[in-house]
């Protein structure tokens, strides 16, 4: 797998990881916003339906209240419609806006005593519920019966009644109160309710009191598939659940009720859940918008980069590739150009020969100068085959202090009249992997070049110190010990539109004198031992070149080894 393919894997494989914690955060966050949201939209169902029961409460014990104080009065002793009783009836009504009617019922079912006198027709309550009760139970304490419709005004009442009792214990008929539901749907509506929010009082038998904002034409009627009814033993007294909205349509609606306590009574108040999870809601899909946007961006923005790289290489690869073919049509015009002048050499050599076929000097000097000129062929044949196929080397331990001490003498005979060569050699160089060969021809062949760079004469410096190098320092150097060898000169220096090429193969300054091979073997050589070449500009005068061998390193290379990569 190349490495752009293991880094675009290792990439979309990070990406893929960093969007599933980022999921999982955002998931999580949500999660528990939404059950935080929840839990408080139940907390204030619960606080509304608490209000509705205390408020239900307070009025049912008042209108008690004065029942009990009626019930103990021997009102039933009074004549019919005593017009001062009926007075007094209806001026504690003013106290209880809940309460449209107060009335007596005598033991035979007809009303003796009644503030909607004399408005009330005369007929028996005997065939009523509530009456019945009282009846044949003396000890019914307060009893609230199911709504009834009134039969003197014809609207829904809820009967409240107690008992009259003689002396004896007998029955002498009831006390009842008739609670107005219009009240309820009046106090509910003044509760200032949200938009689909309703608040309802309910008999326990699934009866419909009372309800807000509409009752659907069901006050007094049971409706059908009531979630909240029937109410039963192991049903708790209060809670919350999602329901359906009890009346007319709804769905996903949170109900919360409660049971009056000792009464048979319900409240109960709802409200849609989506409503109040608007918000919610809203960052929830902004929240998925983003991720869904950050996921596109995580994959196209990496596709988009790695489509970059892919082009950029290819332009790079084909750059390498016009870069090759112009190096290998500089170096078949240098071997032509070369070849040529061997060729023109050897041929005019012929020509003098065979001209002056009769001087026998002349014949040797003409046949030295030809046999100069195959030499000088053979050897650049020789440069060649060594750049192409490589050399076997003979890897060593030595110091290039002694390699350099024991060169001395073909240095300063290869640097000319002219220049002065400089040795200053440190004394803690360490052993190195070295050809020694190889290396003599390297040290030589940069002696030459300093010295064809000071036409003028000038001084070569010969250096050698200790250097050592980290991964971090250098990437094409392994980690640890080099001994490097520095050659530097006073010459003209190498400009810097060509200092970058020095090292290719056939790249040289010297014109038709040069074959562009010195350097590029010595870099191939320095190479091949696990070491480098590199040219270090000199802004001020001169040119030096850094040869750095490993130390206490072993070099194992085939005969086949290319010097060249």
């Amino acid at each position: 797998m190349s490495t752009l393919r293991r880094l675009r894997t290792t990439v979309f494989v990070s990406i893929a990881l960093g969007l599933l914690i980022i999921a999982v955060v955002t998931g999580s966050v949500l999660w528990n916003s939404y059950r935080s949201n929840r839990h408080a939209l139940e907390e204030r169902i619960a606080q509304l339906t608490q209000v509705l029961e205390e408020h239900t409460l307070r009025n049912i014990q008042a209108v008690d209240l004065l029942l009990q104080i009626i019930a103990d009065s021997n009102a039933w002793q009074l004549e019919d419609h005593r017009p001062e009783y009926e007075d007094w009836l209806r001026s504690r009504l003013a106290g209880l806006p809940y309460v449209r009617a107060i009335y007596l019922v005598g033991a035979d079912g007809f009303i003796t005593q009644d503030t909607d006198h004399p408005n009330t027709p005369r007929v028996s309550l005997g065939d009523r519920a509530y009456f019945m009760v009282h009846q044949k139970n003396p000890d019914v304490g307060l009893h609230i019966g199911a709504p009834l419709q009134s039969r003197s005004v014809e609207s829904l009442f809820l009967p409240l009644s107690r008992r009259l009792s003689r002396p004896d214990g007998s029955f002498a008929g009831i006390v009842a109160a008739a609670l107005e539901p219009r009240f309820y749907q009046r106090f509910y509506a003044g509760l200032l309710l949200d938009p689909g929010d309703s608040l309802t009082l309910w008999y326990h038998d699934g009866t419909l009191i009372a309800r807000v904002p509409d009752d659907h034409g069901l006050a007094g009627k049971q409706p059908p598939d009531l979630t909240l009814f029937p109410l039963g033993p192991g049903v708790p007294s209060a809670g919350t659940f999602i329901g359906n909205g009890l009346i007319g349509p709804g769905r996903d609606v949170m109900v919360g009720y409660r049971v009056l306590t000792g009464l048979p009574l319900v409240v109960s108040s709802s409200t849609p859940v989506t409503r109040h999870m608007t918000q919610w809601w809203y960052t929830a899909y902004a929240a998925a918008f983003g991720f869904l946007l950050l996921c596109i961006l995580s994959v196209v923005t990496p596709v988009l980069i790695f489509r970059q790289v892919r082009e950029r290489d290819e332009m790079h690869r084909r750059s390498l590739f016009l870069q090759k073919f112009e190096s290998l049509g500089r170096m078949t015009g240098g071997i032509a150009h070369d070849f040529n002048n061997l060729l023109a050499a050897i041929e005019a050599g012929r020509t003098l020969i065979a001209k002056h076929a009769d001087d026998p000097g002349r014949v040797r000097e003409y046949a030295r100068a030809v046999a100069d000129t195959v030499e000088h062929g053979r050897k650049l044949t020789a440069q060649l085959l060594g750049f192409a196929r490589g050399r076997q080397i003979s890897p060593a331990t030595a110091s290039v202090n002694d390699l350099i001490t024991e060169l001395a003498p073909i240095l300063r005979q290869a640097a000319g009249a002219g220049v002065r060569v400089e040795m200053k050699l440190a004394p803690d160089i360490e052993p190195c992997t070295i050809d020694r060969t190889q290396f003599g021809a390297a040290v030589v062949n940069l002696v030459i070049n300093a010295r064809d760079a000071m036409p003028d004469g000038g001084v070569v410096t010969i250096r050698t110190r200790m250097s050592r190098w980290s991964q971090e320092a250098d990437s094409t150097l392994d980690p640890g010990d080099y001994a490097l060898v520095r050659v530097s000169d006073t010459g003209t220096g190498i400009p810097d539109d060509v200092i970058d090429h020095v090292f290719e193969p056939f790249f040289t300054t010297k014109g038709d004198q040069g074959t562009g091979l010195g350097l590029a073997q010595v870099f191939g050589f320095m190479r091949q031992i696990g070491g480098d070449a590199r040219i270090v500009r000199n802004r001020k005068r001169g040119t030096a070149v850094e040869l750095y061998f490993p130390c206490n390193r072993t070099v194992e290379a085939p005969a086949e080894e290319r010097l060249a990569g």
